[in-house]
């Protein structure tokens, strides 16, 4: 086992460390956490906070990060447990303060653009050469209620998505994804780059309790056991995640007041209601209906909808 360098540290086997990176025309300090194992095995990146409200990702990362013990682990998990610090002390939800943008629709960025796209370009040519595999835990914003499931690689090299489903299948959820998508997020642009990664949906409402934080810990904890990664750890057995072939997000044609017929998680067929949106005198102004055959796997639930906004995301159940 050898030293991990990053950010021009070089932290010895058997080490955590934890600092905060300083980023070429970037104005925030990033935190960061290295757990370097005792053993040699893969490195593996698991991110939080790319949608800054999302916060069952935000405080399974910090956990992990603290829990974990270097003496346990074959090779080294470098966490990122607060990717948009700028959007997180802002309260902007998705988006970076300062230029608007979802920093998860920006990659594989630009070292000429706006920040989040300055960002994102660092994160692929400073940090993607050092990961083996990634993990990007994601929640319900807080007007979107979900169900929980998990997205693989579906636009990548074969061996990449083979290793991404495998990942997926050690999430305890009821549904995987595969994303057709192969850039502009962060997973996804991982899996253009040879990373294997995936992206864990879990919790509601930017909520935060104990329940859902710990089954997000433990799927990361299975994933590193499945990855070869802990030593004294035993492989849970999760659940056996029915596949989707894709995802459908209905956008909203206009603003208005948002009212959703189903819960999360609710099956539906194609044509079916989905929702209507109201004007502000309680007319309806737009009716909802189903693209596909599929099960919602997360909605709008504020009574506020915004043009372009997801009103329904719909994997796509192949009959």
């Amino acid at each position: 086992m050898t030293a991990f360098l990053f950010d021009g540290h070089h932290i010895q086997p058997g080490e955590k460390f934890k600092n905060i990176v300083r980023i070429e025309n970037y104005p925030y300090e990033i935190p960061y956490v290295v757990i370097n194992g005792s053993a040699d095995g893969p490195v593996l990146m698991l991110t939080a906070g790319v949608h800054n409200q999302e916060f069952i990702g935000i405080q399974s990362a910090v956990e992990l990060a603290r829990e974990f013990d270097p003496d346990h682990i074959n090779g080294t998990v470098l966490i990122f447990p607060m990717v948009n610090r700028s959007g997180f002390e802002h309260r902007t939800m998705s988006y970076t303060y300062e230029d608007g943008k979802n920093f998860n629709r920006v990659f594989p960025g630009d070292p000429e653009g706006s920040i989040s796209e300055i960002y994102a370009h660092w994160f692929v040519h400073d940090v993607f050469p050092l990961v083996d595999y990634c993990v990007d835990m994601h929640s319900g914003d807080n007007f979107e209620e979900l169900t929980p499931y998990v997205y693989c690689q579906g636009n990548a090299a074969p061996e990449v998505m083979e290793k991404s489903l495998d990942m997926a299948r050690d999430v305890n959820v009821p549904y995987i994804v595969v994303s057709n998508e192969y850039t502009h997020g962060l997973y996804n642009q991982a899996g253009t780059e040879g990373i294997p990664g995936i992206l864990i949906e879990r919790g509601n409402l930017s909520q935060r309790n104990t329940e859902d934080s710990t089954m997000m810990k433990n799927d990361v904890y299975n994933i590193m056991v499945g990855l070869g990664m802990l030593r004294h750890r035993k492989h849970a057995a999760s659940t056996d995640g029915i596949v989707l072939s894709d995802c459908i997000y209905q956008m909203s044609p206009q603003r208005g007041l948002w009212y959703p017929r189903w819960n999360k998680g609710t099956y539906v067929t194609k044509g079916s209601l989905i929702g209507e949106i109201h004007n502000y005198f309680g007319e309806v102004i737009y009716t909802c209906r189903a693209e596909t055959d599929g099960v919602i796997l997360y909605q709008t639930k504020s009574l506020n909808i915004l043009e372009d906004d997801v009103m329904a995301c719909i994997g796509v159940i192949d009959r």
